[in-house]
C-alpha cells in the first residue's frame, strides 16, 4: 500500500508539471524591456549664444557678437524672437538687432530657421535684416549655431551678406 501512495504522489506531481509547462507552451516568450528611444532636444525657452562673423559682400573684416532669445515649440515649428548686438573693429562699427524667427526641427538634434528683422548700425543707418540658418544640439543645453545673413539698407546703397558661426547655452 506504501508503494501504491509513493507511485501515485509521484505521478500526480510529475502531471502537475508537465500540464504547467503545457499551458506556458502558448504563452510566447518575454523579452527584456527595451530602453525609451531617445528623445528629441526641446528648443523652447531662453537661449544667449556668442559668434563670430565675416562679411562676405565686402572687404570689411571679421566682427563678433551676441544674442539673446526665447523659442516656443508647437510640435515640429519652433518661433520666437531674439535681440543681439555685435561689433566691427574693421569699421569701428557696433549695431543692434531685434528679429522674429521661425523654424522647424530637422531630426532629433536639429534645428533650422530663417529669421526677418531690423539692424541699427550706429554711424551706418538702418537696415533690413533676413537670415537663414540651423542649430545643433549638442548636450541638453549647449548648442552650435551657423547663420548666413542679407542685409538691405532701409535708404538706397547696396545690400550686405554676412557668414556667422556661434556657440550658444539654453537656460
Amino acid at each position: 500500500m506504501k508503494r501504491i501512495l509513493i507511485h501515485s504522489a509521484l505521478v500526480a506531481g510529475l502531471s502537475g508539471m508537465a500540464g504547467t509547462a503545457l499551458a506556458g507552451a502558448d504563452t510566447p516568450p518575454t523579452r527584456a524591456p527595451m530602453a525609451p528611444a531617445a528623445q528629441a532636444h526641446d528648443w523652447s525657452g531662453w537661449y544667449g549664444d556668442a559668434y563670430w562673423g565675416n562679411w562676405v559682400s565686402s572687404s570689411a573684416g571679421n566682427f563678433g557678437g551676441v544674442n539673446l532669445g526665447y523659442n516656443m515649440a508647437n510640435g515640429a515649428v519652433v518661433y520666437g524672437g531674439e535681440i543681439g548686438y555685435f561689433y566691427d573693429p574693421s569699421m569701428t562699427l557696433g549695431n543692434a538687432q531685434i528679429s522674429g524667427r521661425i523654424g522647424a526641427t530637422l531630426g532629433d538634434n536639429m534645428l533650422g530657421f530663417g529669421r526677418a528683422g531690423l539692424t541699427r548700425d550706429f554711424g551706418a543707418g538702418d537696415f533690413y535684416l533676413l537670415g537663414l540658418g540651423a542649430q545643433a544640439a549638442m548636450t541638453d543645453s549647449i548648442y552650435l549655431r551657423g547663420e548666413f545673413d542679407w542685409e538691405f539698407p532701409t535708404v538706397g546703397g547696396a545690400a550686405d551678406t554676412s557668414l556667422r558661426v556661434g556657440l550658444g547655452w539654453e537656460f
